[in-house]
């Protein structure tokens, strides 16, 4: 695999099963634990590091991960408020 263009702060390594690369160990910010990245349908690890690379912004996981966890934690919580209401 190509290097990618990291920021010092950020690094992976390749997750390997019988000698084959299923995934990536990354970490997007100093000092946190790493978020375990591995490819989809059509996709390969670089371009599923370099995506999961573009929506990380502030935080430790990627935005579209974190607004979908905020709304089901929120709908959850509504939803509780109704059955104990």
């Amino acid at each position: 695999m190509r290097a990618l263009d990291l920021h010092p702060w950020r690094s992976f390594s390749e997750l390997r099963v019988e000698g084959t690369v299923v995934g990536a160990a990354l970490r997007t910010r100093n000092g946190v634990r790493p978020l375990y990245v591995s490819p989809g349908h059509l996709c390969d690890l670089r371009s599923a590091l370099d995506l999961v690379l573009a929506t990380t912004t502030r935080f430790r996981l990627p935005e579209p991960i974190r607004l979908a966890h905020a709304a089901a934690t929120e709908r959850r919580a509504r939803f509780d408020r109704r059955r104990a209401g």
